[in-house]
């Protein structure tokens, strides 16, 4: 499709214990995807995939309409992980003649200088004696620098304390409203990706549990009280056994009367929860 900027179909990894399968996937430009999950639900595993860093066994990606990426496409892409990749024994003036020769053209010298003043950066300092937080924030200037079609986080902040967290973020969110940049955030801190994301990714034992949008879980989705075991449906998400009830996640509600809305909206956090633990 024209407007999709990254598409899946039928990719499938496997491991020991663990295979991702996802049938279809389409990314729309401009969108900004939180992936959600569980410790080994395969996020990290579908982002290498998506960047070529590991091979798939079957299946299709398709970045800008094309399956393999070429050089000119890797800088098309912005990737941050949690951890810092640079030279700690460069100053950021010299790190930046470094990315200047690799990105070329696209190098944005002056935006990544006014974000390295604006975050109260020293340019004359080695990155070795900069904090975490500090670190933090120059990998984000460094991704956005070279002004990017695609921007992929993956456990970005998650090391941070709360208030470098939020600063990051706040850069994060303008640079997505300035550009339109399409972005994959993966996160264990559920509640910032429901800030930042107009679209949520739920994974589950490798497979997309759940498909929505903040303002959908809010409105939607609910937990209900079950007693009569014959009400359960397929299509609800999860379902949690108690002593003489089942507590359900859904957005559909077939029988009014014999259902108790326990919570109507629910949080990202409760959502990955009961998908987690919850089972039929």
């Amino acid at each position: 499709m024209k407007d999709n900027i990254i598409e899946i179909c039928n990719l499938k990894k496997k491991y020991d214990g663990f295979e991702l399968n996802i049938p279809k996937l389409y990314i729309g430009k401009g969108q900004c995807i939180g992936l959600i999950g569980e410790n080994g639900a395969g996020k990290s595993t579908l982002i290498k995939l998506i960047l070529q860093l590991i091979g798939k066994d079957s299946g299709e990606i398709l970045i800008f309409g094309d399956t393999i990426v070429s050089k000119q496409t890797k800088k098309e892409i912005s990737v941050v992980f949690d951890t810092n990749n640079y030279n700690g024994n460069l100053t950021i003036n010299e790190l930046n003649i470094i990315l200047n020769r690799i990105f070329g053209r696209k190098w944005d010298e002056k935006k990544y200088f006014n974000q390295v003043m604006a975050n109260g950066l020293p340019r004359e300092k080695k990155i070795d004696t900069f904090s975490l937080g500090m670190k933090a924030k120059l990998n984000i200037i460094i991704a956005f620098s070279h002004n990017p079609r695609i921007l992929i986080l993956d456990e970005a902040t998650s090391n941070l304390d709360p208030v470098v967290r939020i600063e990051i973020n706040n850069i994060i969110k303008q640079y997505i409203r300035d550009t339109g940049c399409t972005v994959v955030f993966s996160s264990h801190i559920v509640n910032e990706l429901e800030e930042i994301a107009d679209r949520l990714l739920f994974l589950r034992k490798g497979k997309i549990a759940l498909d929505t949008t903040p303002y959908r879980l809010r409105n939607n989705y609910r937990l209900i009280k079950i007693k009569d075991k014959k009400l359960l449906s397929d299509d609800m998400l999860a379902v949690e056994r108690n002593e003489g009830y089942y507590l359900c996640l859904t957005d559909n509600i077939k029988d009014k009367h014999e259902t108790e809305i326990v919570k109507q909206g629910v949080s990202t956090g409760e959502v990955l929860y009961y998908l987690a633990k919850g089972v039929l």
